[in-house]
């Protein structure tokens, strides 16, 4: 039985983060997800420090390609995901442990396509709280669609803090070699 959610992380040389992200996934609340890890290329320990971490995590996959950035190791990871749904959480990312259970509860709730939730930034020069974005929104794909034709999608540009269904992604791919990637899939 396939997972109703497929978790992408996308992991380049991150070894001071890496843990503390997967430890935060493994404590989630929902019991139907698989996590994919995109280990892109990395040249310090962090695929090492994952792999301690996810051995006896079945659910966990740890997928090895040569660097390719960001987008590209997104990529592969929406080729090996399994679930309905798909969320990206950046290999640095810490998650509540409630965050699949409320994302995937707000979609099915409301039969969307699209949920997000909010998320606190840190300043990674200081530490420090760089606020919080409050934006909450769920939507079909066609809503989601027209506002992204009319550049008004009421939310972060990032995929992160997002949940979508699968089929968002059926014609649609990271470019490979952009900065800011994510507002062409999420703007």
């Amino acid at each position: 039985m396939n997972p109703s959610i497929s978790v992408v992380v996308p992991m380049y040389n991150v070894e001071d983060y890496i843990v503390e992200c997967v430890q935060s996934l493994i404590r989630q609340t929902h019991s139907s997800f698989e996590v994919i890890i995109v280990n892109d290329g990395s040249t310090d320990q962090s695929k090492k420090r994952c792999q301690q971490v996810i051995k006896n995590e079945r659910h966990f996959h740890l997928v090895d390609r040569l660097n390719g950035g960001l987008s590209a190791a997104r990529n592969t990871g929406l080729e090996h995901a399994k679930g309905e749904y798909i969320t990206f959480v950046d290999s640095d990312d810490l998650v509540e442990r409630d965050y699949l259970q409320h994302l995937i509860h707000l979609i099915q709730t409301k039969n969307a396509d699209i949920a997000q939730c909010g998320f606190l930034g840190v300043d990674q020069e200081n530490g420090k709280d760089a606020g919080y974005d409050k934006s909450f929104n769920v939507v079909s794909f066609e809503e989601y669609m027209k506002w992204l034709i009319a550049e008004r999608f009421p939310s972060s540009s990032s995929v992160c803090a997002k949940l979508f269904h699968k089929n968002c992604f059926s014609k649609v791919r990271f470019p490979v070699g952009r900065i800011c990637e994510d507002m062409h899939v999420s703007n």
